[in-house]
């Protein structure tokens, strides 16, 4: 992204592998995240998924101060965000 702050919403999308997406340990956004065949990690930032579904993994919370938005969906892997 070359920038931990940014305005409007980021959308990452994928059928069939995962994402991963790497951020420094200050920034502030909020995340939303799907999953139907994977988990989602974002523990770095205090943020965990919302419990077990019977289909499908989700996560949305806020990290920091809200900052920009991340919306980050796949069908069939791992989404994780991680602090650097």
């Amino acid at each position: 992204m070359g920038s931990a702050g940014w305005k409007g919403a980021l959308a990452f999308k994928t059928v069939n592998g995962s994402v991963s997406i790497y951020l420094p340990k200050t920034a502030g956004f909020t995340l939303n995240a799907k999953s139907v065949n994977g988990e989602i990690s974002a523990g770095d930032f205090g943020l965990h998924e919302e419990g077990v579904h019977f289909v499908g993994h989700s996560l949305s919370g806020r990290a920091g101060n809200g900052g920009g938005e991340l919306n980050v969906k796949t069908v069939n892997g791992f989404i994780s965000v991680t602090a650097t």
